[in-house]
């Protein structure tokens, strides 16, 4: 090795060596054409999959039990991880009852992999009532595996 290659890699090393006690830090990089704060991978994500719920009113006769069937759609190589904590809230006005306000993962039914989850709702009360469910679970693709949290919103009118 010559005299010049070791004195040009000793230049080159003295800035690393004064700055060896500094702290490490790692900025994570932002993709060019993503929004300030946003995060690619949970953008992607998002898109990987559909959620299913009922669009049209469910009508319901005051005494008598319905459900609403929901369900996470998959798209190309997405999953959702059977493995992962899955957990759906489900709260309502006066006018239905629910008989059971919170799932997870043991009540949901694994298929194509999605998932599928049947809500029972008890009719009480004559009228119209909004049922929120709050879905929290994890998808996944070869290249990501990302929490999701959705809410939708179903319409009931009880007569």
């Amino acid at each position: 090795m010559s005299l010049r290659l070791v004195l040009a890699l000793v230049a080159l090393a003295l800035p690393l060596a004064a700055r060896a006690d500094a702290p490490f830090t790692c900025e994570k990089p932002q993709l060019a054409d993503a929004p300030q704060g946003a995060n690619p991978a949970q953008e992607a994500a998002a898109k990987a999959y559909a959620l299913e719920a009922p669009v049209e009113t469910l009508r319901l006769h005051k005494g008598t039990p319905g459900s609403a069937h929901i369900a996470i759609v998959p798209k190309g190589d997405a999953h959702v991880d059977p493995h992962a904590p899955v957990t759906l809230t489900v709260t309502a006005g006066p006018n239905v009852e629910l008989p059971k306000a919170s799932f997870n993962k043991t009540d949901a039914k694994y298929e194509n992999s999605g998932l599928q989850l049947d809500v029972p709702i008890q009719a009480k009360n004559t009228g119209t009532e909004t049922v929120q469910a709050t879905l929290k679970f994890f998808i996944c693709t070869a290249n990501l595996c990302e929490p999701q949290k959705k809410t939708v919103t179903i319409a009931v009118n009880v007569d």
